[in-house]
């Protein structure tokens, strides 16, 4: 029962979070600190009713292990405040959760776990302690697959901008050495790969000559997207915490805020009203939730999508 109450509080928390982060790009902080003190308030009573605090335990320290994750992603820039606090808020929901499908695999890849004793495995499995584990990976290769996607979009919606933003690219000079080391590493692989008697090993040479390319395209690809799609001027007025300010904002030598901020807060947006600037730089960062969302769903009907290589 606890299980389907969690399941149900996690959907509706990423269900109303994607729509936020859709609409505002922002997550509205009662959404994560409620779902947080939700799991841990239901862990809580539970643990009292069946004399099991080990769920609740577990709540709490699958908390601070992804507040951990998130502050490396936060910052790093890869993610706002509030995708930061989602995922705290997702592990302490789902620190511990038993499958509610029978067709989602939660194994416990031995790659990584064989050398603990099958008692702590068997304890890892009990509570599926994987889940949690799971649903980061299966989160990161969504939004992975998700942010192609976002960018894909961009770049057709504003495709002469964004032309413009790859030719220019490809003058600059780090690009430059990034597609000429690029270059250099597709020849050698291709030329090891012609060495090789084994199939095998030929075929993979290959292969890692073909994503070195495509690495390089994407990269050179999202890099235009994010010049041309996603740096805009904004209206102070209509700043909200959080923002990423792509330019320094100075008022007679005075700094008010910057990219260094990693989003601008409630004080720096009235000192800018208060000195008088109408207007700033921003990133437009993705909506990054329905990532969240995508990646939950996939952790609850399949889990391990690794099963056939790991295990």
């Amino acid at each position: 029962m606890i299980d389907i109450i969690l399941f149900l509080l996690g959907l509706v928390g990423l269900l109303i979070g994607s729509v936020t982060d859709l609409e505002r790009r922002e997550v509205p902080d009662y959404i994560n600190y409620g779902l947080i003190a939700a799991a841990i308030g239901i862990r809580l009573i539970n643990a009292i009713l069946v004399n099991d605090w080990w769920q609740l335990l577990f709540s709490i320290v699958g908390a601070f292990v992804c507040f951990g994750i998130a502050c490396i992603f936060f910052y790093s820039g890869q993610w706002g405040g509030g995708d930061a606090k989602m995922l705290v808020a997702l592990g302490a929901l789902f620190a511990t959760f038993q499958p509610l499908t029978l067709f989602a695999q939660y194994t416990v890849p031995a790659i990584f776990f064989a050398w603990l004793p099958e008692g702590a495995i068997q304890f890892l499995l009990n509570y599926n302690l994987m889940f949690i584990i799971y649903l980061i990976v299966n989160i990161l290769i969504a939004g992975a697959v998700y942010g192609v996607f976002w960018s894909l979009s961009l770049a057709i919606r504003h495709r002469k901008a964004w032309w413009l933003a790859v030719k220019k690219s490809l003058t600059e000079t780090k690009m430059k050495v990034l597609g000429l080391a690029t270059i250099i590493c597709f020849i050698g692989l291709c030329i090891l790969a012609t060495t090789m008697q084994q199939q095998l090993l030929r075929f993979l040479l290959f292969g890692l000559a073909v994503i070195a390319l495509l690495g390089f395209a994407l990269q050179l690809a999202v890099s235009a997207v994010e010049k041309a799609c996603m740096i805009r001027v904004m209206k102070v007025s209509d700043l909200t915490e959080g923002e990423w300010i792509e330019k320094n904002v100075r008022v007679k030598g005075k700094y008010i805020c910057g990219p260094k901020d990693l989003g601008v807060t409630e004080k720096q947006i009235k000192l800018l009203k208060k000195y008088g600037v109408k207007s700033v730089v921003v990133k437009i960062g993705i909506p990054f939730i329905p990532a969240f969302l995508l990646g939950f769903i996939l952790t609850v009907f399949v889990g391990n999508i690794f099963i056939h290589i790991l295990v």
